[in-house]
């Protein structure tokens, strides 16, 4: 049975990409939509003291190492940030593409695929043009070997009493009580 939630986003004072976010999110099957101005939080790779979780991975004859730099609440909004980093030789490196995808689409590649566990499961938000608010076009990034691609997504923050979740990474599995800042 799917209920729908419309909720009002209140981001006063919040800022997402330079612009302030339009007012109204839909809810529904735990997918967030999100008004078309709404951007992911502006994404840098974190100082190694940073890292709330990291872990080992492998695609195909890479070794990735995956790292969640942040998972910050603003207002009614969540912003997971992550780094994938390559030990491979290839002198293209390892090509994200659709490796943190719910499934190959249109996109050219997205972190549409990574959720957050409170015990609901939260998707990624999408736009009102029916985008992901999360990094895309991953179809041409390519990680080198001591590089790092610092990917982001933004979800409907779960109640406010929640002070840690667990985060699913395609390729990382399950990240368990990381912690919300």
């Amino acid at each position: 049975m799917a209920t729908t939630l419309t909720a009002s986003l209140v981001t006063a004072g919040c800022q997402f990409g330079g612009e302030a976010p339009a007012a109204v999110a839909q809810r529904s099957q735990g997918t967030t939509a999100v008004a078309s101005s709404v951007k992911p939080v502006p994404v840098s790779p974190a100082p190694p003291d940073r890292v709330l979780a990291k872990r080992e991975a492998v695609s195909g004859e890479n070794k990735l190492e995956i790292a969640i730099t942040l998972l910050a609440r603003q207002e009614r909004l969540l912003t997971l940030n992550f780094t994938v980093s390559t030990t491979t030789e290839s002198a293209l490196g390892w090509q994200v593409g659709h490796f943190f995808s719910t499934m190959p689409d249109n996109d050219n590649g997205s972190v549409n695929g990574v959720y957050l566990i409170d015990p609901k499961k939260h998707l990624v938000a999408y736009d009102s043009n029916k985008h992901c608010v999360c990094s895309s076009n991953l179809g041409g990034q390519f990680v080198k070997p001591g590089g790092a691609a610092v990917l982001s997504a933004t979800f409907a923050a779960p109640p406010p009493d929640v002070a840690a979740v667990d985060v699913y990474i395609p390729l990382a599995g399950m990240f368990k009580n990381v912690p919300i800042s």
